[in-house]
C-alpha cells in the first residue's frame, strides 16, 4: 500500500506542475493587464461599430425599404444618433459594475471548488481552441469566431477563479455551508460582471467583423431569408455589445437581490 500511495503522489505533482502552469498563464497580473489594455481599446471599438452598423442601415433601407438617397442619408444619421446615445447611458455603468463587486463580499470555506472551476474551464479552452481550427479550415468563419469567443470568456473566468480576490471572494475558515453554497453559484455571475468591458468589446468585434464580411462578400440572391438572419444577428451583436454593461449591472443587481435575502437570513443564524 506504502507503494501506491507513493507511486499516486509522484503522478499527483506532476500534475501540480500543469495546475500551477495553468495559475501562471491566469495569474492576476495578466488578467489586470487584459482588462487595462481593453479599456484603452473599448472606445474605438464602439466607433467601429458605429461605423459599420450606420452603413448597414443604410444600406438596407436602400434595398429593402426602397428609400432614396436623402432617405437613406437619414437613417444612417438616426442610426449614429441612436447608437450614440446608447453609448453614453452604457459609459457610467462601467464604475456601477466594479462598485457592485466591491460592495458584494462572499466568503468560501475551501477554494477547492474554484480551483476545480478553472482547471476544467481551461480544459475546454483548449478543446475549443482546436475546433475552432478545425472549422477555420473547413472555410466557416462565424463557426470558428464563436469557438474563440466562447474560449475567451472560459479563459478570463478562470482567471478570476484562480484568483478570487478580483471578484471580492474571501477564503475563510469561518465560511458555512450556506455562504458556501451562495459564492459557489455566483462566481461566475461575479466573473461576468468583473469583466463586462471585455465581454463587450468582443460582442462588438465580432459583430463589427460580420458587418464587414458580409459587405465584402456578394449576397446570396438564392438565400436571402438565411442572409438576412446572419445580418441580423451580427447587427445585434454590435448592439448588444454596446448595451452590455447597462445588462450586466441588471442582471447582477436581479440575481443578487435573491442572494442578499438568503445571506441575510444565514447572518441572522450566525448571530444566534
Amino acid at each position: 500500500m506504502e507503494k501506491i500511495d507513493q507511486t499516486l503522489d509522484m503522478i499527483f505533482a506532476k500534475f501540480d506542475l500543469a495546475v500551477e502552469f495553468l495559475k501562471n498563464i491566469t495569474r492576476l497580473e495578466i488578467m489586470m493587464k487584459i482588462n487595462d489594455i481593453n479599456k484603452k481599446i473599448h472606445s474605438l471599438l464602439i466607433l467601429l461599430g458605429i461605423v459599420v452598423a450606420a452603413f448597414w442601415v443604410a444600406n438596407a433601407s436602400s434595398g429593402f425599404l426602397g428609400a432614396s438617397g436623402i432617405k437613406m442619408f437619414l437613417y444612417m444619421i438616426g442610426s449614429v444618433i441612436a447608437l450614440i446615445i446608447v453609448a453614453y447611458l452604457s459609459r457610467d455603468f462601467h464604475n456601477a459594475c466594479e462598485n457592485l463587486i466591491t460592495a458584494n463580499k462572499t466568503t468560501l470555506s475551501s477554494n477547492a471548488i474554484l480551483r476545480f472551476s478553472a482547471i476544467t474551464s481551461l480544459i475546454i479552452v483548449v478543446l475549443l481552441i482546436l475546433g475552432s481550427l478545425n472549422v477555420l479550415f473547413k472555410g466557416n468563419v462565424v463557426q470558428a469566431l464563436t469557438f474563440l469567443f466562447y474560449s475567451l470568456l472560459l479563459f478570463i473566468s478562470a482567471g478570476t477563479l484562480f484568483n478570487p480576490s478580483l471578484l471580492n471572494i474571501h477564503i475563510t475558515s469561518d465560511s458555512s455551508s450556506g455562504e458556501d453554497f451562495i459564492t459557489i453559484f455566483t462566481s461566475y455571475l461575479k466573473s461576468f460582471v468583473y469583466f463586462e468591458r471585455i465581454i463587450s468589446s468582443l460582442l462588438i468585434l465580432s459583430g463589427s467583423v460580420l458587418l464587414i464580411k458580409y459587405a465584402i462578400e456578394p449576397i446570396p440572391v438564392g438565400d436571402l431569408t438565411s442572409f438576412a438572419y446572419s445580418l441580423a444577428w451580427a447587427f445585434g451583436s454590435v448592439v448588444a455589445g454596446i448595451a452590455f454593461p447597462i445588462v450586466a449591472y441588471l442582471t447582477f443587481t436581479i440575481f443578487w437581490f435573491v442572494n442578499s435575502l438568503l445571506l441575510a437570513i444565514l447572518s441572522l443564524g450566525k448571530s444566534r
